[in-house]
């Protein structure tokens, strides 16, 4: 899914290439602006993942969403990470390839940060063990 979306924006990037023609900066990012630069980090909230959220109905962050309770404060990138490993862990990949795909340096900082998910994982082995056993079917 991820190669596929990601040769589609490629496809763009070189449209995008073609129309900036001379004006075009050759920066080798996968994403850029119209014309080649790197994103600013200050406009990626307003021209991406702002318009995403209001397209899915997520409320998304802003600065004054942050400082109110956490119910109301609606998306934040590190939002997506967290979803990210959660859902991993969730899916019984192991602790090491979660750090791997998160590039923790040490797979402590993402045992300590995620490890409250291991619980479930180790119920829902444990519940395979007595299918196992039991001769149960999925």
């Amino acid at each position: 899914m991820c190669v596929l979306a990601l040769r589609a924006h490629r496809v763009r990037q070189i449209e995008e290439r073609f129309a900036a023609g001379q004006r075009w900066y050759e920066s080798n990012f996968a994403f850029t602006t119209p014309l080649g630069t790197p994103p600013d980090a200050s406009n990626v909230i307003d021209q991406s993942v702002r318009p995403i959220c209001d397209r899915a109905g997520i409320p998304y962050a802003t600065r004054a969403r942050m400082r109110g309770p956490v119910e109301g404060r609606g998306l934040r990138l590190y939002d997506l990470r967290h979803s990210c490993a959660s859902l991993l862990i969730a899916a019984g990949v192991p602790l090491r390839v979660v750090q791997d795909v998160l590039r923790h340096t040490n797979i402590r900082t993402t045992a300590d940060r995620y490890t409250h998910l291991v619980p479930q994982v180790v119920a829902e082995a444990l519940a395979a063990m007595d299918r196992a056993f039991l001769g149960e079917a999925k």
